[in-house]
């Protein structure tokens, strides 16, 4: 009965991580178009799941979900598939740190846009992200849409 209930768990973590990745596959092919739309660029640098290393401590290393960027920006896309207060705090917390460009030194210079995308959330969570000048991407008519791109555009032009 234990090695049965061990064997339940390792699927059970093994099919929420194959979910994430779901997630991360959904959302990726969006995030070009909707870049070149909204910001009237043309992408240089396109990234999925980045390991990358801190270029002032080579200790530190993190997994980046999608980056990119054109000549002005630099964006960062946070994937998840349950959007958790956890997920969203880590992430600001993350982008408050200001350490970004400390992971990716060649993008430094360039306006940093974060974005978290997941396939639904909460109109509080929304609210609370576009405060913190985060674009929120979530499923609309079958795809990934911006939710309040008009609600940030002055921060980007």
């Amino acid at each position: 009965m234990e090695k049965d209930r061990r064997e339940f768990y390792r699927q059970l973590v093994d099919l929420s991580r194959r979910f994430g990745r779901f997630a991360e596959d959904f959302v990726a092919p969006n995030v070009p178009s909707l870049i070149e739309s909204h910001f009237h660029c043309e992408l240089t640098y396109f990234s999925e799941r980045s390991h990358r290393t801190h270029r002032r401590d080579p200790q530190r290393k993190r997994e980046f979900d999608i980056v990119a960027a054109c000549e002005k920006f630099a964006f960062l896309c946070e994937v998840k598939t349950t959007p958790r207060d956890e997920y969203i705090n880590a992430f600001l917390t993350f982008l408050e740190s200001n350490e970004f460009f400390e992971f990716f030194p060649e993008l430094e210079g360039k306006m940093l846009v974060p974005m978290f995308a997941t396939f639904n959330l909460g109109a509080d969570k929304i609210k609370h992200l576009t405060r913190k000048g985060v674009l929120v991407m979530t499923v609309s008519e079958g795809t990934m849409d911006f939710v309040n791109f008009d609600a940030l555009k002055d921060r980007f032009t």
